[in-house]
């Protein structure tokens, strides 16, 4: 269902048919000519510095080179939750804030990840939320700078993998896991939109997929992770022959990192019907296992990543974000 729009880039501008010597000569004589005028204007510029600040001591030397951008730490911070289920969040601040929670530099983007297995914990979380954020980065923004925050929902339940539990009760089905954590999610949404502080719901904004087609709504679900999980972060930039877009159930299950399912919801009823696709039941959420190698994909622009460009270019400049959130207190 999902498209892929190529854009070219500009050619280079080349200037070509100038053959004249002497128009060559003449162009240098200009070039040579505006050089000088500029070496001069530079000189009497320096003179009139030098007179400004004659007798207010020696001068400093001059220090060239280019101005640093400020430097940027990940952070992980305890992210709000509506029963209290522990969530944690990871972005980027300038260093010299790393210890103050600033609203302003959270990023108001977040992309959500659900670690359901059974010995899913906080302390692991956190670990995953700094991980993901930090080793999925070129994979998440390989074409979009736009800021954005990961965030780990601690949500164990009860799966295929029975190992680390004494629960006497059938694993829930794929589908039953992920309408379980949309159901989390949707109460979640609800609940930061009418926080009462606008800048603290802004900044902890849960975003609709708003240039899908097809589905509005979609996080990443965690149901497997192997004890070296972690060494599946970045693993397709370290190995490009095995990045492929097509994972079979098999490859996802065999993966000795782990796996976890993308998650589409609530479809948009109009473009399914303009295309002729009946809107089922099954197809109200719509499922793809993934090997825990391509998290930084599932992430990533061809991901929950899509609609990240335009959120920031119209969502929030157009002051959308803005209006909806005062709805939301408003009721």
């Amino acid at each position: 269902m999902s498209k892929t729009v190529t854009a070219g880039r500009p050619s280079a501008f080349q200037f070509s048919g100038v053959t004249s010597m002497d128009v060559c000569l003449n162009i240098a004589l200009v070039l040579n000519q505006t050089k000088c005028v500029l070496s001069a204007t530079a000189l009497d510029i320096e003179d009139e510095e030098e007179e400004e600040q004659e007798g207010q001591g020696p001068r400093l030397p001059r220090v060239q080179g280019a101005r640093k951008s400020p430097k940027k730490v990940t952070v992980v911070r305890s992210a709000p939750s509506h029963d209290g289920t522990p969530t944690f969040a990871a972005y980027d601040v300038l260093e010299h804030t790393q210890h103050l929670d600033d609203t302003a530099q959270r990023p108001p983007f977040g992309l959500v990840i659900y670690d359901t297995t059974p010995d899913a914990n906080p302390s692991r979380a956190e670990r995953i939320a700094r991980a993901v954020f930090d080793r999925t980065m070129t994979e998440r923004r390989r074409s979009e700078g736009d800021p954005d925050r990961i965030e780990v929902v601690v949500f164990p339940l009860r799966g295929a993998d029975q190992s680390s539990t004494t629960s006497t009760e059938p694993p829930l089905t794929d589908r039953e896991r992920a309408e379980a954590c949309t159901r989390h999610y949707e109460h979640e949404r609800a609940s930061r939109l009418a926080m009462p502080d606008p800048a603290d719901a802004k900044s902890w904004f849960l975003p609709e997929r708003i240039y899908d087609d097809w589905y509005a709504w979609g996080i990443i679900v965690i149901d497997r992770l192997e004890e070296r999980w972690e060494g599946a972060l970045n693993y397709l930039e370290d190995h490009p022959e095995e990045d492929s877009p097509i994972v079979t159930e098999d490859e996802a299950i065999r993966s000795p990192f782990g796996s976890f399912v993308k998650v589409y919801w609530q479809p948009r009823e109009e473009v399914w019907e303009r295309w002729g696709e009946p809107v089922t039941p099954e197809s109200h959420v719509w499922l793809s296992r993934m090997k825990l190698e391509r998290m930084g994909r599932g992430l990533g622009v061809e991901g929950l990543l899509q609609s990240v460009s335009g959120f920031y270019e119209h969502f929030v400049s157009e002051g959308i974000l803005d209006r909806e959130l005062a709805a939301a207190r408003a009721k």
